[in-house]
């Protein structure tokens, strides 16, 4: 997929002129981008019907779920943030 791989090039290319912070955010997403799992997740679910903007926002599915964290320290509140360690 071409226009990954694009996306990932200028997200190293505005990371190397953000620096600090921003750089390794926009770095680790260039990674996500050029993850070759997410690549073949893409085009399995064009194969199955799905319209390339809905397949890349499925594929990236996985890397919202590890990087949002457990669905029910979210869920619950800020009321239980304090004992479940999340602030």
């Amino acid at each position: 997929m071409a226009a990954l791989t694009q996306v990932a090039g200028e997200l190293e290319a505005r990371g190397n002129q953000a620096g600090g912070e921003a750089e390794e955010i926009l770095k680790a997403q260039a990674l996500m981008a050029e993850d070759p799992g997410l690549v073949v997740k893409v085009r399995s679910l064009i194969d199955r019907g799905l319209a390339a903007p809905r397949a890349v926002f499925e594929a990236f599915t996985k890397y919202r779920t590890v990087l949002r964290g457990p669905a029910d320290t979210w869920a619950s509140g800020p009321a239980t943030w304090a004992t479940s360690g999340t602030a």
